[in-house]
């Protein structure tokens, strides 16, 4: 499974992106059966590259990429279970069987 957020700059700096990235971790790995979660992020992004960070995701490489008509550098990142470093609360989901095919996920229960 892959992750990402995007938060606008005035929202940057309160953690906001660090919560949001950590309930879509929490439920790909508790909940839709992901055994591990991928990001990436351009090597001048560091508050993405810091989000990852303190989550627990770990170096995975880097590619090449065409960003406004210049070559810039990816770094891609992967979380496991065992490297993921939880937030110090619960993500109550309800409703999930609903929409796991949106979601590419396989019926019932993980």
């Amino acid at each position: 499974m892959r992750s990402g957020s995007w938060l606008g700059r005035a929202h940057q700096g309160r953690g906001v992106g660090t919560e949001m990235r950590a309930a879509v971790v929490i439920l790909a790995l508790d909940h839709l059966g992901a055994t591990a979660v991928r990001s990436e992020a351009f090597l001048d992004n560091t508050a993405s590259l810091r989000v990852s960070e303190k989550l627990g995701y770990l170096p995975d490489g880097t590619a090449a990429r065409v960003r406004r008509g210049q070559r810039v550098l990816e770094q891609r990142l992967l979380l496991s279970a065992g490297t993921f470093r939880r937030p110090g609360w619960e993500l109550d989901v309800e409703n999930l069987d609903a929409c796991r095919h949106q979601l590419g996920a396989s019926a019932g229960p993980v």
